[in-house]
């Protein structure tokens, strides 16, 4: 998982390698997947809780996007229209409308070096997934596709269909409910 400052913003090619599709370059497309398949199958693993059916997942929505190309408007970021197209399928494949908890990532890549740091450090990370799943569902998304999946507001916006001030609204709220379960002001 990369950090908020590392979000995978689309390059200027983008959209390039999206109108060498639309005309005709099939296997263009590979380098769109190669690019977004990590955050894809991040998303999979959070809605189905399995690496492998992730994987599936991710075929799957990348097959979508390729069907749907035409319909990419080029009025935002291509990584955010393909988010949506996986999070609206993995709601339906989940059978429920939110995300689910985060992936334990200690179990792709331990740096942690002692036990003790490790046991407090999941610790937190628990404490963080209960507090997350703790807030009403909308509240839920929204954080989550802002903070864990590096999307701005805008995004958020277009992947859950929530207007745009509703989405601000939603993620400070979480944000105050968060901090209040933590007895402070953060």
């Amino acid at each position: 998982m990369w950090t908020r400052s590392e979000s995978p913003a689309d390059p200027p090619w983008d959209d390039e390698i999206v109108n060498r599709v639309c005309a005709g370059d099939t296997q263009a497309f590979a380098a769109l997947v190669d690019r977004y398949q990590r955050p894809v199958i991040a998303l999979g693993v959070r809605f189905l809780r399995d690496y492998h059916e992730a994987e599936d997942f991710a075929q799957e929505v990348f097959l979508q996007a390729f069907r749907a190309i035409d319909g990419y408007r080029r009025q935002g970021r291509f990584y955010a229209w393909l988010m949506r197209i996986a999070y609206h399928l993995g709601c339906r494949k989940a059978g429920r409308g939110s995300l689910c908890c985060l992936p334990d990532e200690s179990a792709v890549v331990d740096t942690r070096p002692t036990p003790a740091e490790q046991l407090e450090e999941e610790n937190a990370r628990r404490e963080v997934e209960d507090a997350v799943r703790s807030l009403p569902k909308r509240y839920r998304d929204c954080i989550r596709l802002y903070y864990f999946f590096e999307m701005s507001y805008e995004e958020v916006s277009d992947v859950t269909g929530y207007p745009l001030n509703t989405v601000r609204s939603h993620i400070r709220r979480a944000r105050l409910l968060l901090a209040e379960r933590w007895g402070g002001d953060r």
